[in-house]
């Protein structure tokens, strides 16, 4: 099996800083083979395109994740790999994800806000964001690895907007617990998920401050909800936790 290409790390950046809109709305995107280099240690997967479902972010994101499940944190906070999959080897799945690039109304934000690391963080970058969500909701010893996985993707907002923009997110400790709180007690995640999930985020993100979370096992974001529950209950706006009512 060959090695996975990437992108320099530099030519992403010039791609980035010269996007031409036309460029996208073909077959294929032309690149510069010159800035293409080999990955150590991780392999191309065989047929993920065919695998991947521009309209089941929960299927294509588990496919994502095993294909590449051997990826470092470290490795996988870079943009040159996630670029090269954007742009080549993923790159008719992006278009049907993203369809505003063969229909011509995407303008260059809206192709930086996608096909490269998104400003709003790693969650929100396309490619980047399944994995991650992946990774940090994995959890091999349930009888369903993926249950917890589940959850997260139930609502896109959730995964993108409020947990996934949180520094909070990148610690699966954390990320698993809450998700577990989540999953156990449905009488706070059948309604108002919305609302309950943002005063989560936003709770943990203020403890953060004070607390060095990064330390905590999931047992002890589980439990500070478990702590809350009773507030949790009360949560049925965003209005109450945006205005500092909760």
């Amino acid at each position: 099996m060959a090695l996975q290409k990437v992108f320099r790390e530099a030519y992403v950046e010039a791609l980035r800083s010269n996007i031409d809109p036309a460029k996208y709305a073909g077959e294929s995107f032309d690149y510069e083979e010159s800035q293409v280099h080999y990955m150590a240690n991780v392999h191309q997967p065989e047929n993920l395109l065919e695998r991947m479902d521009e309209k089941d972010e929960l299927k294509s994101a588990i496919a994502l994740y095993e294909e590449y499940k051997e990826l470092t944190p470290l490795a996988a906070s870079k943009n040159d790999l996630w670029a090269y999959l954007a742009h080549v080897d993923l790159f008719s799945y992006m278009q049907k994800r993203f369809p505003a690039v063969t229909d011509g109304t995407a303008d260059v934000k809206y192709i930086r806000e996608h096909w490269f690391r998104s400003a709003n963080g790693t969650i929100r970058s396309s490619l980047a964001g399944l994995w991650w969500s992946v990774y940090c909701s994995v959890d091999e010893s349930r009888e369903d690895k993926y249950e917890l996985t589940k959850m997260l993707f139930q609502n896109d907002n959730i995964r993108t907007h409020y947990f996934g923009p949180s520094t909070i997110f990148r610690h699966r400790e954390a990320v698993i617990g809450i998700l577990e709180f989540l999953v156990e007690n449905p009488d706070i995640s059948k309604v108002h998920f919305n609302s309950r999930c943002i005063y989560i985020a936003q709770y943990f993100n203020r403890l953060g401050a004070v607390k060095q979370l990064a330390y905590m096992d999931r047992n002890f974001f589980k439990g500070e909800l478990m702590k809350r529950k009773t507030i949790l209950k009360t949560v049925t706006s965003k209005a109450q936790v945006l205005n500092g009512n909760k």
